[in-house]
């Protein structure tokens, strides 16, 4: 009955009390401090807001003797209490979460935990799927072990259904030790260690995640001559929102300055790595594709396209842990208040043009 009663809640067909569980702090896993400039743009709209740094997500390492975990990023322990702070997630944090995400991700909720026999090393996310998250979410946990001394002999319990996140498992020679949350969407062990670490709105990306994409990642990445040259306009055309309205007047305004258009979803992590690594400057709009601003040079220019209403300084804080030359321009404002924040929106070709010239870009 105690079984039964476990598995409902983790399926989320009866309600269980969530808790909190014990994080192990890891030496060296810390936050960084905050910008120490507000970045210039030639723009009309110049407003930068800081949000004050969250205290509310740890970063560490959650040991567990007997629990379940899910594809989603919940954690769970013997009894199907979710851990609360050691499940990961984006946004609002839910008792359990399992009957809503699989509902909505039109899956089954009936189906048994797969049992693991081995240690685990859980890194399951619920951002799991974002180029930018998954760079800066997940992989650092993988960093968090090794430092924890948990990371060897583990089975790493982490999805692997997009191409970048195998070619970055493979890189870093974890590939043939992978869980696929895919195939099991739950899982039982008797040895779980989660590293816990997120990204978020007022808790972004610290130095020491730049530092290991950049050492172990980057190092690893098999990277061939880029094609593209030294001034990229990073297209988001390959997504479904967010997108620069008449982008291509855009284009054809930053042309005769040598920029040529790139769409990083196009390419393989590779691929992307080279050309962000040749690049002199980058205009982008922002979006997962400028988590490759990791891979970019000290002093590289850096132009972010934000829209009038959305706003995230998680670029930023990658731009200045490489040492980069960083500059914004947002959207000029609209009249229309319910907008919502992933609608696509335009760009004024002079505000763009204004900051290139700011940043010394004129020929």
């Amino acid at each position: 009955m105690a079984t039964l009663r476990c598995t409902s809640s983790i399926l989320g067909l009866l309600e269980r009390p969530a808790r909190d569980h014990e994080i192990q702090s890891v030496p060296g896993i810390v936050e960084g401090q905050l910008f120490s400039t507000v970045p210039r743009t030639g723009g009309q709209q110049s407003s930068w807001k800081q949000r004050p740094l969250r205290a509310d997500i740890e970063r560490g390492i959650a040991s567990l003797a007997d629990g379940f975990c899910n594809r989603y990023g919940d954690v769970f322990d013997q009894q199907g209490r979710r851990l609360n702070n050691v499940s990961h997630k984006l946004r609002a944090r839910r008792s359990h979460g399992w009957l809503k995400s699989t509902v909505k991700a039109r899956r089954s909720p009936f189906v048994r935990p797969h049992e693991i026999d081995a240690p685990v090393l859980n890194l399951t996310a619920s951002t799991a799927h974002m180029y930018f998250h998954w760079l800066f979410d997940v992989l650092p946990r993988i960093h968090i072990a090794r430092e924890a001394g948990v990371e060897r002999g583990r089975s790493l319990y982490v999805s692997t259904v997009k191409p970048f996140q195998k070619e970055s498992l493979e890189a870093l020679g974890l590939l043939d030790r992978t869980i696929d949350p895919d195939e099991s969407a739950i899982i039982h062990a008797h040895d779980i260690a989660t590293p816990v670490h997120q990204i978020a709105i007022g808790h972004l990306p610290p130095a020491w995640t730049v530092n290991y994409l950049r050492t172990e990642l980057l190092s690893n990445l098999a990277i061939t001559e880029s094609r593209f040259g030294g001034r990229l306009y990073v297209s988001r055309n390959d997504a479904d929102r967010r997108n620069i309205i008449d982008e291509e007047a855009l284009i054809n305004a930053v042309s005769p300055l040598g920029f040529e258009k790139i769409v990083p979803g196009e390419l393989n992590m590779g691929e992307q790595a080279a050309a962000f690594a040749n690049a002199e400057v980058i205009i982008g709009a922002h979006g997962s594709s400028l988590a490759n601003l990791v891979f970019c040079r000290p002093k590289t220019t850096v132009v972010e396209l934000f829209p009038h209403n959305y706003f995230d300084e998680g670029p930023y804080r990658v731009a200045q842990a490489v040492e980069l030359d960083y500059y914004f321009v947002r959207a000029r404002q609209v009249h229309r208040k319910d907008l919502p924040i992933e609608a696509d929106y335009g760009i004024a070709v002079e505000d763009v043009i204004a900051t290139l010239n700011l940043a010394g870009i004129t020929r």
